[in-house]
This record gives C-alpha cells, sequence and structure tokens, in this order.
C-alpha cells in the first residue's frame, strides 16, 4: 500500500511568457510563418500566412504545404535540384527537405503559391530546420515573404523596358542617361542600342564607366565638351552642345547632344538626354556656306545688287551692292517694300508696280523691269531689275521672291556701249539664277528644322488677314457715291474697330515669344465686355455668311456692364475661337453665349455643327502646332498655334478653355475668366464716362513736332476740331530753336523718331535749357512693356 506520495514543484512562468512572447511575435509578423513535422504536416500556420494563403489558421493544421504550391514548378525545381546536389529528388517533400537542408533558397528568389479561392500570388520562400537542445531535427520551418506587388512591379517594368527598347531603335539617335560622381568618376546608367553606331561602344562597356566614350572625344573639342559639362552640373542648366567625335580609324563624326541635369541625393548629377549624329547637317551647312561664297564672289565680280522680298511682312534683304550703288553705307537704313516704292521716280512707279504685280500673279514668270532710284546725292540712278517668285503656299500664293538690281546709268547714256553690256547681263543673271536657284534650294534644307517658327508665322499671317480684310473690305465699300450717313459711319466705326485690333495683334506679336520666357504680362482695365463680343461678332460675321452659316448670339441676363480684366487678350481669344467655329463648319450655325456663373466667373461659349473632334484629339489639342489630324491641317489648313496660345492666355486671365466635341455633330469651346466686376455709374475711367474731355483744349496753342506729312495733318485736324491754334515743324533741331526763342505753347506734342534730331534729345536738350513747358511723346514704336 502506498503510503507517502513525494512531489516536486517547478516555476514556469518566465517560460510561459516567452511562449506567448513568441507566440505574439509570430502572429503579428507581416510574413507568413508556417512550421511543420518531419512528416511535412502543418504545425502552425500564423496570420500572415493566412492572409497570403487564403487559409484560416485552423484549415491549415496537418496539411502538407505540397497544396499550396504550382505542380508544374514543383516539378521543373525538382530536376534542378536533382542536377545541383548530384542525387534523386523523388517528390516535393524531398526537394523542400532538400532546400532546407542544403540552404538552397537563393536557387528560386520567387515561387507560385495556389490560394484557396485558386487565384495565384507569388511569395519569396526561405526553408530551414527545426532542431532541439541535441541538436535532432525536429520538423521544418517556412517564411514566406509576398512578392505580388514586387513581381507586377517587375512585370511592369519589363514591359515598359521591352517597349523603351523598341522606341529607342526608331529614333536617330542615342537614348542616354549619364551620371558625374562627386569624386569626378562618371557612367552611362541607361544607353540605347545606337549607342554603338555613335560612340562604337556597347551600352554594357560604359554602364559603370564613362572612359570609353570620353577618349573617343576629338582633341580639339575634348577640354570644351569636359568643361562645358561641368558648368552643367554646377548651375543644373540644361547641357547643349555640338561638337566631335575621332575614332582610331581616323573617322570624324559631328554630334549635338541635349541633356537635362538633376542634382542625386548622394550629391552625384544625373543628365537625362539624348545626343545624335549631325555629320550629314554639318557639311550641308558647309556646302551651303561654300555656296553663299562662291555666289558672293561671283555677285562681286559682276558689281550685282541681291535682294530678297519676304511678301508675308514686306521686309526686304539688300545686299551690299544695293547700297552702294544709290552712295548709302550697307544697311544704314532698313529696307522694306514701302521703302523701295519710295525711292523709284515717280514717273517710273506706276510701271515698275505693274509689272511687278503681273509677275506675283504669274509665278512662274521672271520680272524684268528698269526704273529709277533716288541717289543719296538727290540724283537718280537707272536700275535693272530681275527677279523670281521662289516660295508659294499652299493656295499658290507667292510667299518669297528673290531677285538682283543692277545700275545701268552708264549703260543708258551710253547706246553703244548698253548692247555689249546687257549682253554680259543676260549671261551674268542666267549663271546668278542658277546660283540663287541652287542656294535656295540648299537653304530650304536647312529650313526644314525650322518648322515650328513657319508655323507660328502662317498663324500670325491668319490673324492679321482677318481684321485687314475688314479695314480693306469696309474701305472699298465706302467708295460707293450712294451710301447713307447712316452707312458710312458704320463703316467707318467697322474700320476703326478692326484698325485698333491690327494694332493689338502687331504689340501680340512681339509678345508672343514672351510667354515661353514668363515675360508676358496681362493689363487689368475696366471695359464692356459685350461690347468686345460684338466686335468679335462684326469682325468675323461676313466669312459666316459667306459660308451660308447663321452665327446667334446669347447673352443672359444680369451681365455686368463693366468687367476688371483684359480687353485685348479676351478679344484676341474669342477671335481664334469663333474663327476656328466658322473656319470647321460646313452647314449649320455658330452660337455665341455670354453668362456669369458663381458670381464672378464670366463664361464665354462658342458652339458649332462642324466636324467636331474625337477624344483621342482632344488630349493634344491645346499642345502647339496641333490640330485633330494630318487630314484637318490638308482640309483646312492652319498652324495649330492659335488654341495654344488662346488656352495660355486664358491661364493668365486666370481662367481656363474647355472643350466638349462629338465628331460630325459639332463642338463647345467654353471659356471661363474670373472677372471684378463694376457698375457702369461708378466707373472713373475719364474714358467710359459720357461727354467729352477734350472741350477744354479749346484757344490753346500747341506746337506739333513731326515728320510725318500724314501724321501731321491728321494730328492738326483732330486738334483744329476742339478749337486749338497748332503750328508745324519737322524735327527736333528746328523745335530746339523754336522753343529756345521767345515763342510760347501751352503743350508740345514731341514725335521720338525724326531726321536731322530725334525727339528725345530734343526734350533732353530743351531740360537742360530750362524749358519746363507740357511735353507729350508721339511714337508708333512704344509697346506696353516699354511705357513708363
Amino acid at each position: 500500500e502506498i503510503t507517502h506520495f513525494v512531489g516536486f514543484q517547478t516555476d514556469v512562468s518566465a517560460r510561459r511568457r516567452e511562449l506567448n512572447l513568441v507566440h505574439s511575435i509570430l502572429q503579428s509578423a507581416q510574413h507568413g510563418i508556417i512550421t511543420t513535422n518531419l512528416h511535412g504536416q502543418i504545425q502552425t500556420c500564423n496570420a500572415g500566412a493566412s492572409r497570403f494563403l487564403g487559409y484560416e489558421p485552423t484549415e491549415t493544421l496537418g496539411l502538407n504545404p505540397v497544396i499550396f504550391h504550382d505542380g508544374e514548378e514543383l516539378a521543373q525545381r525538382q530536376e534542378l535540384v536533382s542536377e545541383k546536389l548530384g542525387q534523386p529528388i523523388r517528390n516535393s517533400d524531398e526537394l523542400f527537405r532538400a532546400i532546407a537542408s542544403y540552404q538552397l533558397d537563393g536557387l528560386f528568389p520567387e515561387w507560385i503559391f495556389v490560394r484557396k479561392d485558386g487565384n495565384r500570388v507569388y511569395g519569396e520562400l526561405s526553408l530551414d530546420e527545426l532542431k532541439d537542445a541535441s541538436g535532432q531535427t525536429t520538423g521544418f520551418l517556412a517564411i514566406i515573404k509576398d512578392r505580388s506587388d514586387l513581381h507586377r512591379a517587375e512585370a511592369r517594368l519589363k514591359d515598359f523596358s521591352s517597349r523603351l527598347q523598341k522606341l529607342s531603335q526608331l529614333v536617330p539617335g542615342v537614348i542616354y542617361q549619364y551620371e558625374l560622381s562627386p569624386d569626378g568618376t562618371s557612367r552611362f546608367p541607361y544607353a540605347s542600342d545606337a549607342i554603338q553606331q555613335v560612340y562604337r561602344v556597347k551600352p554594357d562597356q560604359v554602364k559603370e564607366d564613362a572612359a570609353l566614350v570620353l577618349a573617343a572625344l576629338h582633341p580639339e573639342d575634348s577640354a570644351r565638351v569636359t568643361e562645358s559639362i561641368q558648368e552643367s552640373a554646377r548651375t543644373l542648366k540644361v547641357w547643349e552642345m555640338e561638337y566631335r567625335v575621332k575614332f582610331s580609324d581616323g573617322t570624324v563624326r559631328w554630334l549635338n547632344g541635349y541633356a537635362n541635369p538633376e542634382r542625386q541625393s548622394d550629391g552625384s548629377v544625373l543628365w537625362h538626354g539624348f545626343i545624335t549624329d549631325v555629320t550629314d547637317r554639318k557639311d550641308s551647312e558647309r556646302r551651303l556656306k561654300e555656296s553663299e561664297r562662291r555666289l558672293m564672289n561671283a555677285l562681286e565680280a559682276t558689281r550685282d545688287g541681291v535682294w530678297d522680298w519676304n511678301l508675308q511682312d514686306g521686309s526686304v534683304f539688300w545686299s551690299p551692292r544695293c547700297f552702294e550703288m544709290l552712295g548709302y553705307p550697307n544697311n544704314s537704313f532698313v529696307i522694306s517694300y514701302d521703302t523701295w516704292v519710295e525711292l523709284i521716280h515717280p514717273a517710273d512707279r506706276k510701271e515698275a508696280l505693274e509689272k511687278l504685280e503681273s509677275c506675283l500673279a504669274n509665278p512662274e514668270s521672271i520680272l524684268r523691269i528698269q526704273f529709277r532710284l533716288a541717289h543719296s546725292d538727290g540724283t537718280y540712278r537707272w536700275i535693272s531689275g530681275r527677279g523670281k517668285v521662289t516660295d508659294l503656299d499652299s493656295n499658290g500664293n507667292p510667299l518669297r521672291m528673290v531677285g538682283t538690281h543692277v545700275d545701268i546709268t552708264d549703260r543708258i547714256n551710253q547706246d553703244a556701249e548698253l548692247r555689249n553690256a546687257n549682253r554680259r547681263l543676260e549671261e551674268t543673271n542666267r549663271q546668278l539664277e542658277l546660283s540663287i536657284w541652287h542656294a535656295n534650294e540648299l537653304a530650304r534644307q536647312a529650313e526644314s528644322a525650322n518648322e515650328a517658327k513657319s508655323a507660328f508665322v502662317a498663324n500670325m499671317s491668319h490673324e492679321i488677314r482677318t481684321p485687314m480684310t475688314s479695314i480693306l473690305g469696309y474701305a472699298d465699300l465706302l467708295a460707293d457715291d450712294s451710301l447713307t450717313e447712316t452707312e458710312i459711319a458704320d463703316y467707318v466705326l467697322r474700320i476703326q474697330e478692326a484698325g485698333n485690333h491690327l494694332l493689338t495683334i502687331v504689340s501680340d506679336v512681339l509678345d508672343m515669344s514672351r510667354i515661353e520666357s514668363g515675360k508676358m504680362t496681362v493689363e487689368e482695365i475696366e471695359f464692356d465686355p459685350l461690347k468686345i463680343v460684338d466686335e468679335v461678332a462684326n469682325m468675323l460675321g461676313p466669312r459666316a455668311q459667306q459660308k451660308g452659316l447663321k452665327l446667334d448670339r446669347d447673352l443672359q441676363d444680369g451681365l455686368p456692364p463693366l468687367i476688371q480684366s483684359d480687353p485685348n487678350r479676351l478679344r484676341q481669344i474669342l477671335l481664334n475661337l469663333l474663327g476656328n467655329a466658322i473656319k470647321f463648319t460646313e452647314t449649320g450655325s455658330i452660337g455665341i453665349s455670354v453668362d456669369l456663373v458663381h458670381g464672378n466667373v464670366l463664361r464665354f461659349a462658342i458652339s458649332d455643327t462642324g466636324i467636331g473632334i474625337g477624344a483621342e484629339s482632344i488630349r493634344h489639342l491645346f499642345q502647339p502646332f496641333t490640330q485633330g489630324d494630318s487630314s484637318t491641317t490638308r482640309r483646312f489648313g492652319g498652324s495649330g498655334l492659335g488654341l495654344a496660345i488662346s488656352q495660355r492666355l486664358a491661364e493668365m486671365l486666370g481662367g481656363n478653355i474647355q472643350v466638349e466635341s462629338q465628331p460630325g455633330i459639332g463642338s463647345t469651346f467654353t471659356l471661363q475668366i474670373p472677372v471684378g466686376v463694376r457698375t457702369a455709374n461708378k466707373s472713373t475711367d475719364p474714358a467710359l464716362t459720357s461727354g467729352s474731355t477734350t472741350h477744354g483744349l479749346e484757344g490753346m496753342r500747341i506746337l506739333l513736332v513731326e515728320d510725318d506729312q500724314d501724321i501731321r495733318r491728321i494730328v492738326r485736324k483732330y486738334l483744329e476740331k476742339v478749337g486749338t491754334r497748332v503750328d508745324e515743324l519737322t524735327n527736333g533741331q528746328e523745335a530746339l530753336e523754336r522753343l529756345s526763342g521767345s515763342a510760347s505753347y501751352d503743350c508740345v506734342l514731341m514725335d521720338i523718331q525724326m531726321p536731322v534730331m530725334d525727339g528725345r534729345t530734343a526734350v533732353r536738350e530743351l531740360r537742360k535749357r530750362g524749358f519746363d513747358g507740357h511735353i507729350v511723346a508721339m511714337t508708333a514704336h512704344a509697346l506696353s512693356s516699354e511705357v513708363a
């Protein structure tokens, strides 16, 4: 019988706490953690593994992890491990044991796992043996790291890399990244395959060291290239350069490089750029210069003057000989079509202009005229002019004309010598025409890289023709003797409106380059927005009528009579939007609606029933030089610059332009700009108040200093209408002499640019001499940005 019982008590609290801590760590771990016994049965499964595999932890207990894997992948990896170890791996359990025992995790960076719902996910798997205190293996530990997001990212990166590779093969040059480290070493982290054609190296050869590329630089350009890279790294300004490379076989090629730098966190600078071989272009430029040199030598030998007339803006280039034959230094004054006309003898002017117009009407013909031009000594020289139209627009209208001036005064005076000179001139001109044609052909090739500028000029031509057509049209109508006074007043008003707009466009052309440079400014003045709408509609209305389009206006109630914004920029935007609506609409109607939203946002909607725009094209619609597609450009013309300019102007006014369109149905362009609303009876702008502000001028004595006779006549008429007395002078020297004497005037109107002495010089001298009277500057050269 048992008479006693002996026992022991051991405190296991610390061990239980350790076990609880381990359990908490396992359950809170982000990665999946699974343990199995030696038979491959799951003993534990933490929350991370449960989330990853889609099973409840209790569902996995006793299962074999093989069910979580792709069978085909397991079979492939059994063969690989068998080859690796040189022993057969007969099943998946042996595969996992071998990976754990021989630490072969690194062979397989990624595994396919099959979730409970059948979906496939990707993970990183680490296997290890579990051992007891004696070192005996008691089971296995599996740690799973979810790689699904990383797998998808790698797949996207691989796809992007493939597309980038294909794109780089189509680009005629090297797409690259160039990195300059603080220690002075450099490399090309990325370079497209085209680097083999440009530098004769493979991308992998310069991925860690750019020495092979730097060694290929031409000895005469190497220092310059290196210094420019250092300067770009210091200032973080765009690196752009043309330079040469020279290879071991003596071949020299010209390259053009462009790259944007950015500072990295470790202090290095990384450039993203493009390099292209421009050897052919440089050869073309060289041949062009040689051709020009030969042409100039030929011209110098023949003593002919060359002229080049741009019919779009009226500007004219004269070679030095053209100035010399009239007794002037080279470029001593600005040449334009109008200047040339003024220099022609009055008796020769009509015939010369008729022959010129006839040649322009028939661009294939050769211009041949003889006329007299004014010499600096006051005499006239006989000139033989020849020319030919060299450039036409898409409609067959002349854009450019090139020709020669030859002084034939001696030939006119000596008949016998004239016949011989004419024969030499004909032969010389034939050779000259061939040289000019060849030079123009080369010039057109060189100008192909300047398409953006041409598109801009074409757009400005379109903008200028609109008000110019109104001016010429209404001026032509005013010649009708049967007009009523109301019609005359209306036509004059339309001419004034179009003229004011044309003047605004001229200023805008000068300001356009300031948009991209960030120097463009907008005004903020009070004006009537509905008046701008009327001006735009009246200006473009005849064009809509010619196409049989109905032009409707919908002006909502409650519109403010005065707003605070920039009327010129608003007019320019509306002209472009309405002009586009008319251009792209063949039948139907055009609508203009104006309403006020949110209390201070004026909304202008231009709608049409035109060709419409596809959703894909709308995304690029406000990019410069872009239209819906190439067929749109061929059918309707235009540079595609107008909408980009309008959107930038709208943004500068604090607003934007939005578009809704359906192909074949029509489009609606909506301009919204915030405005400061004003009421008419609170305006403090004298130009907006009723009555005349000029009555106070009556009886004043005014001195008008202006070299242009027409300007003097117009200003004098205006001043005399309000009762002033006007004296006229033609230059600053005369004004200085008059005002330095005893003459007294209430006000002096001073032109700035005049012969003998300009207005600025005259004003400075007057102030030095103590003249303190009122002086008002008059000039056609003042831009809004220059007014002080």
